[in-house]
């Protein structure tokens, strides 16, 4: 049976860190696999914590992601939110994280440009996704207090718009993510799509993330003659719902995107309150996010209050 491969790179979204599920990285080659068609495989080389810069040092040097990527045949990149982590010197104020978005931008236009060099030998789609939110999302950003929901959209919005405009420039494809989990006018709530550290996506969320972007894929990958016609298997690509019947946020086709890492809240946000307080929600860290949650007190904080 002919297979090809796909390549995931970026952070702790594609990594699956707080699932304990099959990352949606893996979802997508199932939702490219077809019968009929070639098996498709993925090498997920994505890891929790890694910024922009640490993906471009990860295809700049001897690393185990170069050979994934030189043999892939489509590449899913999804990476930036770790890149404007809360910090206590810009807290709150937007403006303050711009130069780390800048720096986000010159990344991913050289991130896109290594894959190319390094695929060379044959023409690869390029997929970048965004995020949800870069912080914590859903009601977990709504308990920090609306000084901070206002700034993680404020952050979300500028992340979001390089990587929609590096997509662009790059003739790289986009999935949107945000729209994907909060609807078209990003006004859902997406806490059910969240593990309960409130930055990453849980089962539910990794298979909305696949089925969003299996169907971007699939544009990609039928001219190349790598898929089969009949359209993705998997997490409900290919299927309409009609709104009116939908018990939760409906996938919309076309270009679409997600990624959320950082939760380095700070303790002057702990104080702001909501005028109406949703339920408490726990926010649980495992094992696996160790190296996250040491640069992000917060979550260790959190869950030490149960």
């Amino acid at each position: 049976m002919a297979t090809w491969s796909l390549a995931a790179l970026g952070d702790s979204i594609p990594a699956g860190t707080a699932c304990d599920c099959t990352p949606y990285p893996q979802l997508s080659a199932l939702d490219l696999s077809l019968p009929g068609g070639p098996e498709v495989t993925a090498s997920n080389e994505a890891v929790g914590g890694f910024t922009s810069f640490d993906v471009l040092h990860q295809l700049s040097s001897a690393s185990a992601a170069i050979d994934p990527v030189k043999a892939a045949r489509l590449v899913e990149i999804e990476v930036g939110a770790n890149d404007v982590a809360p910090s206590s010197s810009c807290g709150t104020d937007v403006a303050c994280y711009q130069p780390k978005i800048t720096d986000l931008s010159v990344n991913l236009h050289d991130i896109v440009d290594h894959v190319h060099e390094l695929t060379a030998g044959h023409a690869v789609p390029v997929v970048l996704l965004d995020y949800w939110s870069v912080w914590l999302g859903g009601q977990y950003a709504q308990q920090q207090g609306q000084a901070y929901a206002d700034a993680a959209a404020g952050v979300t919005d500028k992340v979001n718009t390089v990587i929609r405009e590096v997509a662009a420039q790059t003739g790289s494809a986009y999935v949107d993510l945000r729209a994907a989990f909060k609807g078209p006018d990003y006004a859902y709530d997406e806490t059910h799509y969240l593990a309960t550290d409130g930055i990453h996506p849980n089962a539910t969320g990794h298979q909305k993330i696949a089925a969003a972007l299996g169907e971007v894929a699939q544009k990609q990958m039928q001219p190349e003659g790598l898929l089969h016609p009949a359209g993705p298997a998997c997490c409900g690509g290919g299927q309409t719902i009609p709104a009116a019947q939908e018990s939760v946020p409906r996938r919309f086709t076309g270009q679409q995107s997600i990624d959320l890492q950082q939760a380095d809240l700070l303790a002057p946000l702990a104080s702001d309150t909501m005028t109406s307080e949703p339920e408490k929600l726990p926010v649980e860290v495992s094992p696996a996010q160790s190296r996250w949650a040491d640069a992000h007190p917060y979550l260790r904080a959190s869950a030490s209050r149960g």
